[in-house]
Order: structure tokens, then C-alpha cells, then sequence
């Protein structure tokens, strides 16, 4: 059998995010899951990046990476000079970031 589409992330519109907030966003802890989107806990993820505009590029406000995601994205250069996309946030953030990067590097080629 053929494997399933990937999900796609929409915008819901200017009253709302794509949804992935939602998702992080649970009224009750649960100890069931010890990776909760309202655990609190940033974890900073870095990305090698194949150029520094690429870099911006993605980081940039209007890429809508972060606000989907629910992170905070930056650029900051690593050993040698390489830029690296910096993700802040959430592991489930920052996991749905890390998918929407790719996508998007995948569709530039």
C-alpha cells in the first residue's frame, strides 16, 4: 500500500495560528506524557544551514515558520563561519519546525 500523505499545516486566518498551538496548548498536565507542549521547558535546537541568506530566509517573520510552530527562530553563525538556524522552543514545537524547514528547503531546489 501506498504510504499516507504528510499532514499540512493551514493558516486559520488573522484570528488564529495554524493550529500547532492548539495542540501544545493542553489545560490539564498529564503525567502520561512527559513531553507536554505546556512543559515549559525551551529546548534550543540548531540547524547547518547551506548559506546565510537562506538562513534569514527562513527565520524571517514572513516565512510564518515560527508563528506555525509555535518557536522563536534566529541566525547565529557556528564553528567556521557555517550559519545555523536557530530554533527555540518546545520539543513538539520545535519538531514541527524542523518539518516545515525542511519542506521549505525542499521546495527551493
Amino acid at each position: 500500500p501506498a504510504p499516507a500523505p504528510a499532514p499540512v499545516l493551514r493558516p486559520r486566518g488573522p484570528e488564529g495560528d495554524a493550529g500547532v498551538r492548539d495542540l501544545l496548548d493542553t489545560t490539564e498536565p498529564s503525567d502520561d506524557n512527559l513531553i507536554s507542549g505546556d512543559s515549559g521547558g525551551k529546548v534550543v535546537l540548531q540547524l547547518a544551514m547551506p548559506g546565510e541568506q537562506v538562513a534569514n530566509m527562513l527565520a524571517n517573520e514572513s516565512s510564518g515558520i515560527a508563528w506555525r510552530a509555535g518557536v522563536q527562530l534566529s541566525v547565529v553563525k557556528g564553528a567556521g563561519g557555517v550559519p545555523l538556524l536557530e530554533i527555540t522552543g518546545t520539543a513538539v514545537g520545535n519538531s514541527v519546525a524542523c518539518y516545515l524547514v525542511q519542506d521549505r528547503l525542499f521546495m527551493m531546489h
